[in-house]
């Protein structure tokens, strides 16, 4: 599922609006007629009596604004713009503090550098919430990533296939698989380990990543490790723990492990957590992490599960997501495909159907046109058809 490896979305725009100003607007409020003769006797009160006829305001506002206008228009002018390097700008007190702090270092024989404190709100990153344990926490979580044809995955199977079937009754209210069933189910797997030097480090395969709390199992996450994702399989858990919400937790455990395993394998980046069945609840958590995308089941394209598509599904469980109605799948399968085809005879024998369809029945030949029609036209021509 995608990372979704979660985990990606394009932003753009003028979020914060400064690129547009908008003419200020004067207040829409009525100015009073000024009496001068009340005003100058009002000044004439507050300056002890004295005579100020001679400068009254109207004439003493004229007198500064022609000075004003006089000394715009002189060429030499001496009050320069801050920005032309005579005037130097007005320091903020922060600017200040800063420049006295370096002097008294310097003054010390210290270098004078400032150490830059972080943001108070910082946001932090999937890692730095999911590691944010302290060592005197009453609680300590912790997990082991274990390959499922391992010694360890034998030892502990007895606690998985408990936890699994403790799980499956209280919470799906459903009678659990056998043990053997179980495993069929969720340990063998047609993957095969590999660990290539250009690989992660735990290697390509199936794997079950264990959850302990206090030195207890409380839950079990079985992914696949691809080249070009982690594909989650299934996940359960010990339905007392119910409240700390594991399924939504263990997907963004997973999403931190696509983000990591990506930084010594680029191309894988891709996670990828399953069906999306929009009217099981039970399943509503994995629409919730954003940056998650639904394949078209006609088109086979991916789109982002928007509130859009939200309600399309509300009123149909099944939708094509593309809207272009001439949007094919690219690697659609045509009964031209046919030739290449690769069916496998006996064990160690296998042939193209070009080959094979001169002695092909009617039923045959419908049965492989719907399997490359199920798989697509690449998976045909590369996985192997078994002729039973």
């Amino acid at each position: 599922m995608p990372q979704t490896n979660g985990n990606d979305a394009a932003e753009g725009g003028d979020k914060d609006g400064c690129g547009i100003r908008e003419e200020v607007q004067a207040p829409n409020v009525p100015l009073k007629d000024i009496n001068l003769e009340q005003f100058a006797k009002a000044n004439e009160e507050m300056n002890g009596g004295k005579d100020v006829k001679e400068k009254s305001p109207n004439v003493d506002i004229q007198q500064k604004v022609n000075k004003k206008s006089a000394e715009d228009d002189t060429p030499n002018n001496s009050r320069k713009s801050d920005g032309d390097g005579t005037k130097p700008p007005c320091k903020k007190a922060k600017q200040m503090r800063l420049e006295r702090k370096m002097a008294k270092q310097a003054a010390k024989g210290l270098p004078a550098v400032i150490e830059k404190k972080p943001p108070k709100n910082q946001e932090k990153s999937l890692k730095d919430f999911l590691n944010e344990a302290k060592p005197d926490d009453k609680h300590k979580l912790k997990f082991e990533m274990i390959h499922v044809r391992s010694e360890e995955f034998e030892k502990t199977l007895p606690q998985t296939y408990a936890l699994y079937a403790k799980y499956q009754t209280l919470i799906h209210n459903d009678p659990p698989y056998a043990e053997q069933e179980y495993l069929d189910f969720l340990q063998r797997s047609p993957l095969k380990l590999s660990k290539p030097s250009d690989g992660p480090p735990l290697g390509y395969g199936s794997f079950h990543q264990q959850y302990y709390l206090d030195d207890k199992l409380i839950a079990v996450a079985v992914i696949d490790i691809l080249p070009y994702c982690v594909s989650s399989v299934y996940f359960f858990y010990d339905p007392d723990y119910n409240f700390l919400s594991l399924g939504t937790y263990s997907s963004l455990r997973e999403i931190e492990l696509v983000q990591e395993l990506s930084k010594t394998v680029p191309d894988l980046k891709y996670y990828y957590m399953g069906f999306y069945i929009h009217s099981c609840q039970k399943m509503r958590y994995k629409g919730k992490l954003s940056g998650s995308y639904l394949l078209c089941p006609e088109a086979y394209t991916w789109h982002p599960l928007s509130d859009e598509i939200r309600l399309k599904l509300d009123a149909n469980k099944y939708q094509r997501f593309n809207e272009d109605p001439s949007a094919r799948d690219p690697n659609e399968f045509k009964e031209s495909d046919m030739n290449l085809v690769l069916l496998l005879i006996d064990q160690n024998t296998y042939v193209k159907y070009r080959e094979y369809k001169q002695v092909a029945s009617a039923t045959e030949h419908a049965a492989i046109l719907k399997y490359g029609q199920l798989v697509g036209k690449p998976c045909a021509h590369r996985m192997l058809y078994v002729k039973m």
